[in-house]
């Protein structure tokens, strides 16, 4: 059981996942994006589209997703298929969002396939009295990263001014190689790369005469505006994509990382380091009179509440050891017999808590007695309340100890440092992570990592700066001596008389450390060889019950 981070930090932690999860996906390239457009006298396409598909996984199928708006539409035509060797490949073509994908499917997954879309395209041209106009984004917008792109577009016939051809970049911050010939009947464009998010658009305003189609109203005015318009915006979106991909981003979250990293490193050498104490290494008692459940709660700097379940355990185990009950399961099996008459007055708080937990479960089936708790009553009432009661129970232990300690457990400058550099870190990661969601290329690589360490620095921060009161440390040092000693046959069969006599209240604190099952084993071959009388052992632990 684990307590819950802050919501503004969970949210932040969720996002350091996500870039994590995106930088880590499959990645995939289109390579060598080669395009041939002719445009027929009827207004039909007719586009040769070959490219290369390439991931660092494997994939089935290579798509393409062509957006149509009304009256347009795609016929896929022969020699679709795959053109590189490999398995046998099919083409056809099913519905998108918003258009018509065009696939080709792989009978067997493959890493890299060279494929070709062969397609006529229907109703993209718009006609006028003076101009016939295909505007058209011939590279899909939404597509992964495109590494060498060509695109020829051939014209019925040569034209002159004031017919014209037009490229636009949107998000691309790469200016293309544009050729007009002379004729104007035939248009390449070249581009090295096109990132996501970026397209390729053409504005080809054409003389009408070479079509067989015609309109009544002109349209070339209002098209050469428009097309102003439109240069300007994508000219200004092309800017932007600059900036963004600029590589001396990456100083930004490379710069907060450094600054956290140094102000964290000084702080834990000013701050951070724990007090030097005395203390036995292998002490062969309780260092202190702590009850068991105070013990976890004790030696952990920030409240854990994952180590609260060795102590609940542990104080069952304590409250058997007292007169509270006895252990009756056999075969492993949980069973206790409580004593419900016996008074409550010398015990804490946490510990009366306890008790009525298992007198409360014992009473999970009425028709049963009261006194006996089975494992069934038990597991039922725990499946239902466990949780709740875990949650308040190991707050109030805590809240005990520091009470009876004098108050935090921590040293309180140590503390105010701490915070102060998990604030910084915090702000720090969240710097990052809208770094690395609105920047592009080396800027966010950098984002994602400095996000990454930031979190770490932030972790570090928490962990490390806050330090022991110089009192709690001497009396953390000397319980985890005393749990080295539970653990340690070696040391164990030095023992004075008294440590084999008080076994069993031993056995309630290596419970409670966690060191129970090898406790049990190093006193099982200590014992004999200290000449100790096993039955004399068994006789002072009785409410363990003889099954055990």
């Amino acid at each position: 059981m684990t307590t819950m981070a802050p919501k503004p930090m969970r949210v932040l932690i969720a996002l350091v996942v996500a870039l994590l999860a995106v930088a880590h996906a499959q990645r995939y390239e289109w390579r060598d994006v080669q395009q041939l457009v002719t445009i027929e006298p009827s207004g039909d396409l007719i586009v040769e589209d070959t490219r290369t598909l390439w991931t660092d996984g494997d994939f089935g199928e290579a798509f393409i997703c062509v957006h149509l708006a009304q009256g347009e539409r795609i016929d896929l035509l022969p020699g679709s298929g795959a053109v590189s060797s490999g398995p046998q490949a099919t083409a056809f073509t099913q519905p998108c969002a918003g258009g018509t994908e065009m696939v080709v499917r792989n009978m067997v997954r493959v890493s890299e396939r060279r494929v070709r879309f062969v397609y006529r395209l229907s109703g993209a041209m718009d006609f006028y009295s003076d101009v016939a106009r295909w505007y058209w984004n011939i590279l899909e917008q939404d597509h992964p990263p495109v590494i060498g792109y060509s695109l020829r577009v051939e014209a019925p016939g040569p034209m002159a001014e004031p017919y014209d051809a037009y490229v636009h970049r949107y998000a691309n911050p790469e200016r293309p190689v544009v050729t007009l010939s002379e004729d104007r009947s035939v248009l390449t464009v070249e581009f090295e790369q096109v990132p996501p998010g970026a397209s390729v658009e053409i504005n080809y305003l054409m003389d009408p005469a070479l079509f067989e189609r015609r309109g009544t109203s002109p349209g070339l005015e209002a098209a050469l505006r428009e097309e102003l318009e439109i240069l300007e915006r994508s000219e200004a979106m092309a800017g932007r994509a600059a900036l963004r991909r600029s590589p001396w981003w990456a100083l930004l979250p490379g710069g907060v990382v450094a600054f956290l990293a140094l102000g964290v490193l000084t702080a834990y050498l000013k701050h951070g380091r724990e007090p030097k104490v005395m203390a036995m290494r292998y002490p062969f008692e309780p260092p202190s009179d702590l009850p068991p459940a105070a013990v976890p709660a004790l030696l952990t700097q920030s409240y854990q509440q994952s180590s609260m379940g060795n102590a609940f355990m542990a104080t069952i185990m304590d409250l058997a050891r007292r007169g509270y009950g006895e252990f009756t399961g056999k075969n492993g099996r949980f069973a206790m017999k409580l004593d419900l008459q016996r008074s409550t007055d010398g015990l804490h708080p946490f510990e009366a808590a306890v008790l009525r937990y298992l007198k409360n479960a014992a009473m999970t089936y009425h028709k049963g007695d009261p006194s006996e708790l089975e494992f069934r009553e038990m597991k039922s009432y725990s499946e239902r309340y466990a949780s709740t009661f875990m949650i308040s129970w190991g707050s109030s232990v805590r809240k005990w100890v520091e009470a009876k300690r004098g108050g935090p457990l921590v040293d309180p400058e140590s503390k105010r440092v701490a915070n102060a550099w998990t604030t910084r870190c915090l702000v720090g990661m969240l710097v990052c992570v809208v770094a690395a969601f609105v920047l592009a290329g080396p800027g966010r690589v950098a984002g994602i990592a400095g996000a990454v360490a930031s979190f770490v620095l932030l972790i570090t921060a928490s962990v490390a700066l806050p330090r022991w009161r110089t009192e709690i440390a001497a009396e953390v040092a000397a319980w985890k001596g005393f749990k080295r000693t539970l653990s340690d046959f070696t040391r164990m069969k030095d023992a004075p008389d008294d440590f084999f006599r008080l076994w069993d209240v031993y056995y309630v604190y290596a419970a409670t450390l966690g060191v129970a099952e090898k406790f049990l084993k190093n006193l099982a071959r200590a014992a004999p060889l200290r000449g100790v009388d096993e039955s004399s052992m068994a006789a002072r632990a009785a409410w363990i019950g003889s099954s055990h």
